[in-house]
């Protein structure tokens, strides 16, 4: 009797244990079929993500890997660094697939929750027509540069074309840009094998002043006046036998041995920026896409045409990227001493105390005697000595001379901050 119970009690426990193994199943199942969904949701959010993150130009929100694309899988070879700002491949129709971005010009690919829109920022070209003439092999494990700030870091060693042999860093082209490699970074260095006849080995100057034309009535009687159509006949040779107008920029890197130019470089320059600067010389230089610098007397122009603050104002911002007019760099200036398109660029505000105090040492004597040495110019005006200076007190002692104003400190520092701040 006693195993009789004891069986039905077996078999109700085993009915009961496969019923709630049924339970279970069904349970399982619905977890199952409610993770599926949730998948399906997580991917369908994913897309969006991958949507509102991509752009043709992003930002990099945090250090983060970058990855080489083998067999249809991405292993990590690399990091970039928050705030690069890197180019992606264009892609016309994102997928839930587009979880990962080649990035332009390199083999490297970035995750898309590393990244977020970036407006498009133009580094330039200047560099196109420079001549490589060696090759670099770089050791592994070494950071990019930008500006001297680390952006990327590759794991494997890479070759590159040198673009500038600065002192101590190598200039290549990646990344839509010139990025610096350190040269303690650098296994070996090869020679392109250029043949020199293909270099520069002088750089030929133009030099202009003013340009008029006849057909539109305008006249000029010195000798330093140029005919449009002449000066343009002048930009139509050099155009058509391929020859590359340098700016002040790449006469500098050249002769200091940095960078190597093709063969038929010219520079091209314009002093004082007087008649048909702002007419017939940007025309022509749209019109056959040169460039020239331009050597601009400010005080014959509206200073706030020409006024420089920290930022660049909209007239100067148009002659950068339209009329490809050079504006010199203050180390160019002082290098080799040249005036400057815009003294303004390279002056601070002028402390009115200090002026004060300097013009006591001033020997401000009578009419057409003024004596303003060039050291206390450059203490007034907070600007490093060159021989632009003595275009200044020229310029000063003249505007003294010739309008017969009061020779003291008020009448220095007012003709300052008009013409120059």
């Amino acid at each position: 009797m006693k195993r009789i119970v004891l069986g039905i009690l077996l078999s109700v426990a085993s009915f009961a244990l496969f019923v709630i193994g049924i339970f279970i199943s069904i349970d399982k199942n619905n977890d199952s079929t409610y993770n599926t969904n949730d998948f399906k949701l997580e991917r369908k959010d994913n897309l969006l993500d991958i949507k509102n993150n991509y752009n043709t130009t992003v930002l990099v929100v945090k250090d983060t890997n970058i990855y080489k694309k083998t067999d249809n899988q991405y292993i990590k070879d690399g990091t970039i660094y928050k705030d690069s700002i890197i180019d992606l491949e264009e892609i016309d129709v994102l997928t839930k697939d587009n979880e990962y971005f080649n990035i332009v010009g390199t083999d490297y690919y970035i995750n898309y929750l590393d990244i977020t829109p970036h407006k498009r920022v133009d580094y330039g070209n200047y560099y196109d027509n420079y001549v490589s003439i060696n090759k670099i092999n770089t050791n592994d494990n070494i950071d990019l540069y930008y500006d001297n700030i680390p952006i990327m870091h590759i794991n494997d060693g890479m070759n590159f074309d040198v673009v500038i042999n600065d002192i101590d860093m190598y200039y290549v082209k990646y990344l839509n840009r010139l990025v610096g490699i350190r040269k303690v970074d650098v296994k070996f260095v090869t020679n392109n094998n250029i043949n020199t006849a293909d270099l520069a080995q002088s750089i030929p100057v133009l030099n202009y002043h003013f340009f008029y034309d006849l057909n539109e009535g305008e006249e000029c009687g010195q000798s330093i006046c140029l005919k449009k159509d002449i000066f343009e006949e002048h930009l139509n040779y050099l155009k058509e036998n391929g020859y590359y107008t340098l700016n002040v920029k790449d006469l500098d890197l050249w002769m200091d041995k940095k960078i190597e130019l093709p063969n038929k470089s010219i520079l091209i320059t314009i002093d004082d920026g007087a008649m048909g600067t702002d007419t017939h010389l940007i025309e022509l230089l749209k019109k056959y896409d040169l460039k020239a610098t331009l050597f601009l007397i400010t005080s014959w122009w509206n200073k706030d045409k020409y006024k420089f603050n920290k930022s660049e104002s909209d007239t100067i911002k148009k002659v950068r990227e339209l009329l490809q007019l050079d504006i010199l760099e203050p180390k160019v200036i002082y290098k080799y001493g040249l005036y400057p398109v815009t003294i303004a660029a390279e002056i601070k505000n002028i402390d009115v105390d200090m002026v004060n105090q300097i013009y006591k040492k001033l020997k401000i004597k009578n009419r057409g005697e003024i004596n303003i040495t060039p050291n206390l110019i450059c203490e007034i005006l907070k600007i490093e000595p060159s021989s632009m200076l003595n275009m200044i007190i020229t310029d000063i002692e003249e505007k003294i001379i010739d309008n017969n104003l009061e020779n003291n400190e008020n009448t220095i520092v007012k003709y300052l901050k008009e013409t120059y701040l």
